[in-house]
C-alpha cells in the first residue's frame, strides 16, 4: 500500500505538466460565433428577360408579376442603375427607342427615377424569347451551414463554446435581412423630427409627462 501511495505521488507531477500543456494549447475552434460562423456579403447580377415587344403588346400577367417583383427588389437592394438592354434581332425588326422609352416609362410608373436607368447598347447575350432584358446589380448573403455537432457536450474542458453555438442565428439573420449589403454597412441614419422633439422638451421643461404627442398636448392643456 505504501509503495502504491508513493508511486501516484511521483505521477502527479506528470499529471500537472500534462494539464498545463493542455491549457496552453491554441484553441481547435473561434470562441466567438461572429467568427465562427461569419457571413459573407458578395454581389452579382440579377436579371430580368422581357419577351413582349413592350411599345405594341401587352405583358402577359407572368411577365407583369415578375417584373413588379424584380423593381421590389431592386428598391430594396439594388445597387447602382437599373440597365436596359435590347438584343439587335429585336432593334432590327422595329423601332428599338420607342420601345425602350416604352419601358422606361413603365419602371418610372413604378417608382424608378429616368436617373436610376441606364441604356445599354444594342446587345447579343440575351436569351432569344426576350425583346429586352432588364439588370441591376446587387448584395447577396452567404449564410453558413449548420448542424456540426462534432464537439462533444458532456466533456468540455476548454469552456468554449460548441462548435454549432451560434450558427442559427447567423444563418437566419443572412436569410431573413432585406439588403444584405447592410451587412458590411449600416443604412444612413434618417433625420430626426426636429418639431416633436421641441415638443416633447417644451412639455418635460413644463412638468408635464414627456411621453409623446398626446402626452404633450394634455400637458401643455393643463399648464396655466
Amino acid at each position: 500500500m505504501v509503495h502504491f501511495r508513493l508511486h501516484i505521488f511521483r505521477l502527479l507531477p506528470m499529471f500537472a505538466i500534462a494539464i498545463g500543456t493542455a491549457a496552453c494549447e491554441a484553441p481547435k475552434r473561434k470562441a466567438d460565433y461572429f467568427d465562427a460562423h461569419p457571413l459573407q456579403v458578395t454581389q452579382g447580377t440579377v436579371e430580368l428577360a422581357i419577351g413582349a415587344r413592350v411599345e405594341f403588346e401587352p405583358m402577359s400577367s407572368v411577365e407583369a408579376a415578375s417584373l413588379q417583383q424584380f423593381v421590389g427588389d431592386y428598391l430594396t437592394r439594388g445597387a447602382g442603375p437599373i440597365t436596359i438592354q435590347m438584343h439587335r434581332r429585336e432593334a432590327a425588326g422595329g423601332d428599338a427607342d420607342a420601345r425602350v422609352r416604352k419601358m422606361q416609362t413603365i419602371l418610372n410608373r413604378a417608382g424608378i427615377s429616368s436617373g436610376d436607368i441606364n441604356v445599354l447598347p444594342l446587345g447579343t447575350t440575351a436569351p432569344r424569347a426576350a425583346a429586352v432584358v432588364l439588370a441591376f446589380r446587387a448584395h447577396t448573403a452567404i449564410v453558413p451551414e449548420c448542424g456540426d455537432w462534432s464537439s462533444n457536450p458532456t466533456a468540455n474542458w476548454s469552456n468554449r463554446s460548441q462548435a454549432n453555438f451560434g450558427c442559427a442565428t447567423q444563418r437566419n439573420l443572412g436569410l431573413t435581412v432585406a439588403n444584405p449589403s447592410d451587412l458590411k454597412k449600416a443604412a444612413t441614419m434618417s433625420n430626426s423630427d426636429a418639431n416633436r422633439g421641441e415638443r416633447i422638451l417644451n412639455s418635460y421643461q413644463s412638468g408635464a409627462t414627456a411621453g409623446g404627442d398626446g402626452a404633450a398636448a394634455e400637458g401643455g392643456a393643463a399648464t396655466p
